[in-house]
């Protein structure tokens, strides 16, 4: 039996301007951003 694996939307607990506010801050997704002493798994 084959298990699918996805990422399924939902809406956000934090107020619009807070979520808003880091939306674009995923460090983990620009290596540069990625202090080095942390492990990002």
């Amino acid at each position: 039996m084959a298990h699918t694996v996805k990422a399924e939307s939902r809406d956000t607990l934090l107020l619009p301007d807070l979520f808003n506010r880091f939306a674009n801050e995923a460090f983990w997704r620009d290596p540069r951003k990625i202090p080095a002493e942390l492990r990002v798994v």
